[in-house]
């Protein structure tokens, strides 16, 4: 509640923790919530879909570029937006099994310099597989992705 007039107050607002966009790509859902203060999310690939047809699109970013740890460093005209190497993993009942992966810029086949996707490494296709790439540091406010 913001502001001196109470008239203009919104209460018994409904609050998630979470918010799920279900078949952003085929069989991938891409889930939002809060972590520590920040917004994150995962891309959640079902057994047997294929992670390979997550493509993240950059507008307005002058170039990209992968670290040495292999994070994701996207320089805009403001600034700097940085996400960690992304965390793959699989659950088995309480324990996150890790599943080797990281950023691609851009495609072999096209030259898309603004697209990023995800190399994965061997995992049970059999089983759920979740994608999180956290955004790390930022020097610029207002940016957009379009996934």
């Amino acid at each position: 509640m913001t502001g001196n007039d109470q008239r203009k107050w919104h209460t018994n607002i409904n609050q998630y923790s979470k918010v799920e966009y279900k078949q952003v790509y085929p069989g991938i859902d891409m889930v939002y919530y809060g972590n520590q203060g920040q917004l994150e999310y995962d891309f959640v690939v079902a057994p047997g879909a294929n992670p390979g047809h997550i493509r993240m699109n950059f507008q307005g970013v002058k170039s990209l570029e992968l670290d040495k740890q292999g994070n994701l460093v996207l320089n805009l005209e403001g600034g700097r937006l940085s996400f960690k190497a992304p965390t793959l993993y699989q659950k088995t009942g309480d324990t996150r099994e890790p599943v080797q992966g990281r950023f691609v810029i851009g495609l072999a086949s096209m030259s898309v310099n603004n697209q990023v996707s995800f190399e994965v490494g061997a995992y049970d296709k059999s089983k759920e597989l979740v994608i999180d790439p956290s955004l790390m540091y930022s020097t610029l406010f207002g940016w957009q992705c379009c996934c």
